[in-house]
C-alpha cells in the first residue's frame, strides 16, 4: 500500500476546521493533466469504470477521507471539472497558501526516524500539500511492519497475513507512545488496530515475565459484554502468552475477582462492572500504562461518562492525591460526534494524534453493504421479514440479523406465525447464560436469524450477510438516529464481504429514510416486498445448492421411485414437483402487494402523459374506466418521485374487471416493479 506520509494532526485544529486551500498548479502540472486526460478519453468513451482518476485539490487536503473510500472501493474519487476548478481557484488566498506550505514543511521536520519507517502506511491529513497520484490500495502485508516474530506467528495462525488501513496507519503512532483517536467504518478492523500495537508494547517491555501476581497494564473499557468479549479474544489469540481477562456484568463475581488476583496483563470490561470492581478494590489501575476506550461514542451516548472519568482518574493516580502519572490513552470508534471530540480534548495529551479513514467524506455508511427501502404495513411485518429472508438470505441458509426498538418488539417477532424461520431473541432482559448460548447457536448455525436490540447486538463478532430493519432506527426523543443506522448496517459488508441491509417503512417514516439517505450519502434502492414468483425463485436455487451436499451413494435408491415419476410426468414435470415438495411450496401463492406486502392484493401502475399534480387526477381517470365497485376497493394511492406515474393496490378479486381495461388502454398495467415514491414537504418537516 502506498500513501503519503502524513504529520501528527492537533484535534484542536480540527475542531476549529480551517477551510481548505487550494494549491495553485503550475503551467506545466496542467498541461501534463491534459495531456493525460486525452490519453484517457478512449477508455472512458469504451465505458471502463476501472480507470484510476487523479484527485482534485480537495480531495487530496482531506486525504483521511480519501484513503478510506480508496480502501472500501479499491479506486480514488474522480476529477473535478476545469471550470469548477477556476471557480474555486479565484477565491484562493495568498497569506492562507502559505501558511499551508509552512505547516507541510514544520511536519517534515518533524518527522522521526521510526514515523519514517512506516510512511507507507499512514494517512494523509488537512495538513498535506502534496500532489500524488491515486491508485488503488493495497493492504500491506504484516511483514512490512515491526512486529515480533511470535506475534506475526500468531497472526497468520489465524489468517491474517496482511492489515487493513486503519491498523496500517495507527500501529507506529501507538507504538511509539501517541494518545490517539481512531476512526473507521464499522467492521474495517478497529480491534487489533490498538491491541496490536498494545501487544507489541508489553512484549518489549518484558511483561509476559513479570511477577505472578502483578497489576493489569493495560485496561479496554467496552460498552457491552459482547464486545468486551470480542476485543479480550482479540487480545488472546494474538498473544496467548500474556494474561488476559474479561470482567462484566450479569456474571458471577468470584471468577473474575480471582483471575485478578492471580494477575493479569490485560482487562478489557463494561463500565458498570468495572466500577464495581474498583470500589471492591479487586481492580488495582495505578500501575496502568493503556487505557483504552472501544466504541467510545455509543459508550458516552449510553451515559457512561461519569465511570469513564472515575477511571481516568484513577489510572492517573488522582484518586489517591499522589502525583499525576501518564497513561496512553487510545480512542477508537466508528462515528466521531463532537462530544467526543471534547471528551477527548479533556481526557488525552495535545500532541494526540488522530486517524481518521471517514473524516469528511461524502459516505458515512460502509460501502460494501447494498441499502434496500421496503415498504410494509405494521401489520404484515412478520410475514414480510420472512419472505425478505427468503429471497435475500438464500432461502434462510445465510445469517440474518433483525434490529427491533424495543425488547417488547422482540419477543413478539419471534413467535409470530409469518416467520417460519427459527430465530432466537437477544436483548437486554436475556439472562447471561442464554445469551451466550444464543450467540453460540447463532455462530455455529443452528439457527440462522437473530432478532436484537441495537445495545445487544453492539460487538458481535461474526459475519451476517442480511440485515434487516422493522423500522428506521430512532432516538428516545422520536428523531431520526442516523448514527445507529450507520451502526446497524455496519454488522453485514465487513472486512470487504458485501452485505444488504433492508430497513422496513411506513407512509409515515418514509421521510426518516430520507434523512438518513442525507446522512450516509448512500441512496437507497426502493423496492417492494417479495413476490410470490422471487420468493419461489429463491427458493428453488436454494434447494438446488443443498442438493449438492447430497451423498452420491444415496441416489440410487431413490432409482426406482425417479424413473416411474418421469414415466407418469415427464422429467421436467416430475422435477418441478419435487422441487415444490423440497421448498414447501405445494400450493399456489397468493398475489401480494408491492406497496405493504398485503395478501391477495395486486399493484398497479397509471402512468400519465404529463405531471400529476394530485391523487385526483388519478381518480378520475379511473373513475371513467373502471366499474364503482372496483375504483371503491383501491387503497394506498402514491404519486411517484417521477410526477407521471402512480400507484395503488386494488383487491386480487377485481382483476378479472380489470384486466380487459389493462389490455384496452396503454396507461394502465400491472406494477412488477416498486417506482421510488414521492415524498411529501409535511413528511420532511416533521423530522
Amino acid at each position: 500500500m502506498s500513501t503519503a506520509a502524513a504529520a501528527p494532526v492537533n484535534m484542536d485544529d480540527i475542531e476549529d476546521e480551517v477551510p481548505a486551500v487550494k494549491v495553485k498548479k503550475t503551467k506545466k502540472e496542467k498541461k501534463e493533466k491534459k495531456e493525460k486526460k486525452e490519453k484517457s478519453k478512449p477508455k472512458q468513451d469504451g465505458g471502463d469504470d476501472g480507470d484510476e482518476e487523479q484527485l482534485n485539490d480537495e480531495e487530496q487536503l482531506n486525504g483521511n477521507a480519501d484513503l478510506a473510500d480508496a480502501a472500501v472501493d479499491g479506486e480514488a474519487a474522480a476529477t473535478e471539472s476545469p471550470k469548477k476548478k477556476k471557480k474555486k481557484r479565484s477565491r484562493e488566498v495568498e497569506p492562507e497558501e502559505e501558511a499551508l506550505e509552512e505547516t507541510a514543511k514544520v511536519a517534515k521536520a518533524d518527522e522521526d526516524d521510526t514515523v519514517a519507517s512506516a510512511r507507507n502506511h499512514r494517512p494523509r491529513t488537512r495538513s498535506m500539500d502534496v500532489k500524488e497520484e491515486s491508485a488503488p490500495v493495497q493492504h500491506p502485508s504484516v511483514d512490512d511492519f515491526e512486529i515480533s516474530e511470535v506475534t506475526k506467528t500468531h497472526l497468520k495462525k489465524r489468517g491474517i497475513e496482511n492489515l487493513f488501513p486503519i491498523q496500517a496507519q495507527t500501529y507506529v503512532h501507538i507504538l511509539s507512545g501517541k494518545d490517539l483517536i481512531g476512526r473507521a467504518r464499522t467492521g474495517m478492523g478497529k480491534t487489533l488496530a490498538f491491541a496490536l500495537p498494545v501487544i507489541e508494547g508489553l512484549l518489549r517491555g518484558n511483561i509476559g515475565a513479570a511477577a505472578a501476581r502483578r497489576f493489569p497494564r493495560v485496561l479496554v473499557m467496552a460498552p457491552t459484554r459482547e464486545l468486551a468479549k470480542q476485543v479480550a479474544a482479540d487480545f488472546e489469540s494474538t498473544a496467548p502468552q500474556l494474561r488476559t481477562t474479561t470482567i462484566y456484568g450479569g456474571a458471577p463475581y468470584r471468577p473474575q475477582e480471582e483471575a485478578l488476583r492471580r494477575g493479569v496483563d490485560i482487562v478489557v470490561g463494561t463500565p458498570g462492572r468495572i466500577i464495581d470492581m474498583m470500589d471492591r478494590g479487586t481492580l488495582k489501575l495505578d500501575q496502568t500504562d493503556y487505557f483504552i476506550l472501544d466504541e467510545a461514542d455509543q459508550m458516552l451516548d449510553m451515559g457512561f461518562k461519569e465511570e469513564m472519568e472515575k477511571v481516568f482518574a484513577q489510572c492517573r493516580g488522582e484518586a489517591d492525591g499522589a502525583e499525576r502519572r501518564e497513561v496512553q490513552t487510545l480512542l477508537f470508534s466508528a462515528t466521531m460526534p463532537e462530544w467526543v471530540q471534547r471528551v477527548a480534548k479533556d481526557y488525552m495529551k495535545a500532541d494526540r494524534m488522530y486517524i481518521d479513514l471517514v473524516g469528511n467524506s461524502a459516505v458515512k455508511a460502509s460501502q460494501d453493504v447494498q441499502h434496500v427501502a421496503v415498504p410494509c404495513q405494521w401489520q404484515t411485518r412478520a410475514s414480510t421479514i420472512n419472505d425478505l429472508i427468503s429471497v435475500y438470505a438464500a432461502g434462510g441458509s445465510k445469517r440474518t440479523l433483525v434490529f427491533c426498538s424495543t425488547k417488547k418488539q422482540c419477543n413478539e417477532l419471534i413467535v409470530d406465525e409469518g416467520i417460519s424461520f427459527e430465530c432466537q431473541p437477544l436483548h437486554g432482559d436475556i439472562t447471561q447464560a442464554n445469551r451466550e448460548s444464543t450467540l453460540s447457536g447463532f455462530r455455529k448455525g443452528s439457527f440462522k436469524v437473530l432478532v436484537a436490540t441495537d445495545v445487544a447486538a453492539r460487538g458481535l463478532d461474526m459475519t451476517v450477510d442480511l440485515v434487516i430493519n422493522a423500522e428506521p432506527p430512532s432516538t428516545a426523543s422520536g428523531r431520526v438516529d442516523t448514527e445507529a443506522y450507520v451502526h446497524r448496517s455496519g454488522r453485514t459488508g465487513r472486512a470487504g464481504r458485501k452485505g444488504v441491509c433492508i430497513t422496513l417503512y411506513t407512509p409515515r417514516s418514509r421521510g426518516a429514510l430520507a434523512e438518513i439517505e442525507r446522512h450516509i450519502k448512500n441512496a437507497f434502492v426502493w423496492r417492494g416486498s417479495p413476490q410470490p414468483d422471487d420468493i419461489i425463485a429463491a427458493s428453488a436455487e436454494a434447494a438446488v445448492e443443498d442438493m449438492a451436499d447430497i451423498d452420491d451413494n444415496v441416489l440410487p435408491r431413490f432409482a426406482s421411485a425417479a424413473r416411474a415419476l418421469i414415466a407418469e410426468r415427464g422429467a421436467e414435470e416430475a422435477l418441478c414437483a419435487a422441487l415444490a415438495m423440497i421448498t414447501g411450496h405445494t400450493k399456489a401463492l397468493a398475489a401480494r402487494s408491492l406497496l405493504s406486502n398485503s395478501t391477495g392484493f395486486v399493484t398497479l401502475l397509471y402512468t400519465s402523459a404529463v405531471d400529476i399534480g394530485y391523487p385526483s387526477d388519478v381518480w378520475a381517470a379511473l373513475r371513467r374506466k373502471l366499474d364503482p365497485d372496483v375504483t371503491e376497493s383501491i387503497r394506498g394511492m402514491q404519486i411517484t418521485a417521477e410526477q407521471k406515474t402512480a400507484i395503488f393496490d386494488v383487491p386480487e378479486r377485481c382483476m378479472r374487471t380489470i384486466q380487459p381495461v389493462i389490455d384496452e388502454v396503454d396507461w394502465l398495467e400491472v406494477c412488477t416493479t416498486l417506482p421510488e415514491l414521492n415524498i411529501r414537504r409535511e413528511e420532511l418537516c416533521s423530522l
